[in-house]
This record gives structure tokens, sequence and C-alpha cells, in this order.
């Protein structure tokens, strides 16, 4: 039998293990709110209490399924209420946080569109002041200045997303590094002082904070994971692929590697 050279090899055993059990990024949270709940269709069984003032609505991104709309009033009825549970408090090094959202132009200053986190530790996405765009804040306890701070609005960035349109917001953190994507693409990056991480024993909360609501606007195909998702599959996210089915960045490289090896035999064979 003919040798066929190494990079063949693995090609071929990476596109069948892709094939047959990718490995998939860490999916902490998923929900797609299309059966009128806030089920967690991940297998961490995350699920929301609804707020009897949460709607679901047919206003979607994609025309299809349900989105939820939160009124933006300061009560638990306008709120999704998650229970706090070992795999939301495994965000601990690294978090990514991706959603659509069509928020309201109204939306209070400092509105909170979703929640993890006390006083003094955790994560929550907000909008910035009363500006148009949402933030990302991190408090990483010990709060010296040195190794963690509080109060961190970090991903402060004049994107305008908040115009009464849809768009896919994504937020990473990843031991001290942050970035922001807007409709798949990213928009900033930067650094925060990590400190003792994101972990938080805090329930969570969408379409608010502290287990009442903030957020007037509509939000859809919320995914949570414990990982930092690449550029690539961020935009992979924003382009459709199923939020629960985006592999770990290793398996993608693998993946690519694997591709590169059967073209170039195929090359060879020509």
């Amino acid at each position: 039998m003919e040798n066929r050279p190494l990079a063949v090899v693995l090609g071929i055993a990476v596109v069948c293990m892709f094939a047959g059990a990718a490995a998939h990024a860490n999916v902490v949270a998923y929900y797609d709110f299309d059966a009128d709940n806030a089920i967690d269709l991940s297998p961490n069984l995350n699920n929301g209490t609804v707020g009897s003032s949460i709607v679901f609505s047919t206003d979607t991104p994609t025309g299809t399924g349900k989105s939820v709309w939160s009124s933006g009033v300061n009560t638990t009825a306008d709120a999704i209420l998650v229970p706090t549970s070992p795999s939301l408090q495994s965000i601990d090094d690294a978090l990514t946080v991706a959603f659509w959202a069509k928020a309201a132009t109204d939306t209070q200053t400092w509105g909170r569109i979703l929640h993890q986190s006390s006083s003094t530790e955790g994560w929550r996405v907000n909008r910035y002041s009363n500006e148009t765009n949402f933030n990302l804040r991190v408090d990483t306890l010990p709060n010296d200045g040195v190794t963690g701070q509080y109060n961190q609005n970090i991903a402060h960035v004049n994107s305008g997303e908040i115009d009464g349109e849809w768009h896919h917001l994504v937020y990473t953190a990843d031991n001290g590094a942050w970035a922001k994507y807007l409709d798949g693409a990213p928009v900033a990056s930067g650094t925060y002082k990590h400190g003792d991480g994101l972990a938080s024993t805090s329930a969570l909360t969408i379409c608010g904070r502290y287990g009442k609501s903030e957020y007037k606007g509509f939000i859809d195909d919320l995914a949570i994971y414990n990982t930092a998702l690449s550029p690539n599959l961020v935009a992979m996210l924003h382009a459709g692929s199923p939020a629960l089915n985006i592999p770990e960045p290793a398996t993608l490289s693998l993946l690519a590697f694997g591709g590169l090896g059967l073209l170039a035999r195929r090359r060879r064979k020509h």
C-alpha cells in the first residue's frame, strides 16, 4: 500500500473526528425563547423564571421564532431570573456573552441588559450612561487597584447599537483581555485587571439587575460561554451557526489543518 504523507493521515483523522464528535465551546446557557419560555437549551439546565410582564414576540432578527420583550419597569415582573448553579459559577477566567438586541432608544441611563454579579464581584452588560451603546462591566476582587478592581465599564465604545434596530452583540473577557463585536465584526478591545476573576455566586438576571428590570427592548438567542470565542467563531454565530454547536478554537484549527492536508494530497495526485 502506498504510504500516505503524515498531513493527509492527520487530515482524514481530524475530519472524521469533527464529523463524528466535534469538541464544542463550553456553553453555560443558551436561550432561544422560541417556546415562550426561558428554558436553557444547553445540558446545564439553567432554566429561568419568566416575570409576568415579559412578552414573547414574533419580532426577531431572522423573522422566525420568538424573542423576549421587557418594558424596562424596575420590577421582577419585567425580568427573567436564573438561579445560581455550578455551571454559572464556572465563569471565572474567561467569558463570552452573545445575543441579539433591539433596544428602545429611551432605555434607562445605565440600564442593565444582562447581569450576574453582586456589588463586589461578577459581570454585567449595561447601557453606558445615556449613550447609544452597551458596555461590559466586570468586578474582579480584590479591589486594590493593582490585581483587581470594581466598577470597570471596560468596553465603552461609541458603536451606536441602541437605535431601535436589531443588532448582534458579543463581549468576551479572557484573563485580563476584553473584546467587543457588533454584527459579527470586532469594534474594540482592551485590557482589565483580572484579579480573582469573574466568578460570582449571584443569580443571572436577563433584562435587568439584582432580580429587577431596567432594560427596555427585545432580546433573542442569548448564549453564555465560560470561554472567550475567537473572531472567527463570533462571525459564525452572527451568520446563524447554532450556538450549541460552536467548536472550540483548537478543534477549528485542527479542522483547518486537516483540510489543508487533504487539499495538498489532491493537488499532488493531479
